[in-house]
């Protein structure tokens, strides 16, 4: 290991499409950003998001929303020369789709504890400019997952972020998930849903440099 610091490399889903992490571009200046729904046609997540990371300083916090966070799973097992750490917001063993509807409104109200605050408004109109194809992928990509026992595979340090309000990827499937390995954090925001990093940035700003720091202090003492 170099001694560097750990670079936070943050990885947005597509299921709210753009701009999950706005507000942390501010906060964490010279980190990563990405959208999965930059990715190429016909590429899978991980296989895009190894592609982004062997681009990134190491060694490597990546910080997931979503099916983001899943990717960042899935890549952390079968690459784990690319991730260092891992933070993964608004996962579980359980997935639930968006009730049937509308496709953006259905995932708007689901993903929100207030879906008709500001910030939920901004999601909806920023999800109406998403090609409805690449959504129902999303949806039908979040319907089939399969979680359970992933993480007791995973070595590296890990923190489990979960909102109390979650329809998607409810609590008890993300205490579920933490509960495979006994080293793995499990930080729960009681009074929001799915889209956390939109309705609870400050909270997720510091425990992404909570968790930043306690890594840099586990891989100083592994160099």
């Amino acid at each position: 290991m170099s001694g560097a610091p750990p670079h936070p490399v943050f990885v947005a889903g597509p299921m709210l499409g753009p701009g999950v992490f706005a507000a942390q571009v501010e906060r964490f200046e010279g980190a990563t950003f990405v959208e999965s729904l930059d990715r190429g046609p016909r590429v899978g997540l991980a296989e895009w998001l190894a592609g982004v990371l062997i681009e990134t300083p190491s060694p490597r916090a990546v910080i997931g929303h979503g099916l983001g966070a899943v990717a960042a799973l899935q890549l952390a097992t079968a690459r784990p020369d690319l991730i260092h750490g891992l933070m993964l917001i608004g996962i579980g063993t359980k997935a639930r789709v968006p009730p049937r509807g509308g496709l953006v409104d259905s995932i708007v109200d689901a993903s929100f504890a207030d879906p008709t605050s500001a910030t939920a408004q901004a999601t909806r109109d920023a999800l109406s400019e998403v090609d409805a194809a690449i959504l129902e992928e999303a949806v039908h990509a979040w319907a089939a997952l399969e979680l359970e026992g992933r993480l007791e595979a995973v070595g590296q340090p890990t923190l489990l972020v979960a909102a109390g309000q979650d329809q998607l990827a409810p609590l008890d499937g993300a205490e579920a998930l933490a509960g495979e390995r006994a080293r793995a954090g499990l930080a729960v925001l009681p009074s929001v849903g799915h889209a956390a990093p939109v309705e609870a940035p400050g909270a997720i700003d510091l425990l992404a440099a909570a968790f930043l720091a306690r890594l840099e202090l586990t891989l100083l003492g592994e160099s």
